[in-house]
């Protein structure tokens, strides 16, 4: 029995039911061991995805966005800015040729040339003429339409890389301070524990300031929690902080944050007042 189906010939690398299943488990269809009309058709579609991201990896900055769209677009809306300005120009090389070859034919006439080949022959040229000034207007036309998709097309580029670049650093800042709040509840939990044994509920965990400043930062939205929820964990970890920092330690940590928040209010109300100005 063969390992495919006539009318479906699989890849050259696929010669055994074994190398059949290799690709039907990659392109996630029923593993048979038999190259079909669904590995077929699985396989086409693969290789039409994997042009397309080829594709566009041809346009800056690489795959992710979908730049042959952009570039059709850009294309389509800088042409609708151009484009009646070369047609313009076009219409007025003809509209001279057709002057020209007017005035040629009065004047001919009024010599009793009209018909001559000499008549005939400056129409052709003046013709030829207008072509060549056509074929130039739409030259320039086509490389500054171009030149102004290339420029767009980089400069949104760039935008999107650096936009990504500084999602990923927001994306490692998260990590980040979401790794130090883990590690700062974990030596919490641990210094509990061990207090625990002792049957002892109030304990020195050894954390400093700069330790619960850092855990705060790490906190994002909930660091009002921290001073201002009454949930049962957050006040314990208020009565752990007193305890590690003392009354005054927590006190100047407490008006540290309250102060913090209030410049950012300020600033907030300041950028609003602000918009409100340019109504």
């Amino acid at each position: 029995m063969k390992y495919y189906v006539d009318g479906y010939t699989p890849p050259e690398d696929v010669m055994s039911y074994e190398d059949v299943k290799r690709y039907q488990k990659l392109l996630g269809v029923e593993v048979d061991g038999i190259w079909g009309k669904k590995t077929q058709a699985a396989y086409e579609k693969y290789l039409m995805e994997k042009n397309k991201q080829n594709d566009n990896e041809g346009y800056p900055f690489g795959s992710g966005v979908d730049w042959e769209a952009i570039s059709k677009k850009l294309t389509e809306y800088f042409s609708n800015v151009m484009r009646p300005t070369i047609d313009a120009a076009i219409e007025k090389r003809k509209a001279a040729s057709d002057t020209f070859e007017a005035e040629l034919d009065a004047d001919s006439y009024a010599r009793g040339m009209g018909g001559s080949t000499f008549v005939s022959s400056m129409k052709a040229r003046q013709e030829e003429s207008e072509q060549d000034d056509i074929a130039y207007l739409e030259s320039e036309y086509s490389q500054a339409l171009a030149a102004q998709v290339y420029d767009s097309l980089m400069k949104l580029g760039s935008m999107y890389a650096e936009q990504k670049m500084k999602q990923e650093e927001l994306e490692l800042q998260r990590e980040k301070m979401r790794q130090e709040r883990e590690m700062f509840e974990e030596q919490l939990r641990a210094k509990e524990r061990s207090a625990a044994k002792q049957n002892d509920s109030a304990y020195f965990s050894g954390l400093k300031y700069s330790d619960y400043e850092r855990y705060i930062d790490s906190l994002g939205a909930q660091a009002e929690d921290f001073f201002l929820s009454q949930h049962e964990y957050w006040r314990y970890i208020r009565a752990q902080a007193k305890l590690d920092l003392g009354e005054s330690g927590y006190n100047q940590l407490y008006n540290s944050f309250m102060q913090s928040r209030q410049a950012k209010n300020d600033r907030g109300r300041d950028k609003y007042d602000n918009v409100e100005e340019l109504y």
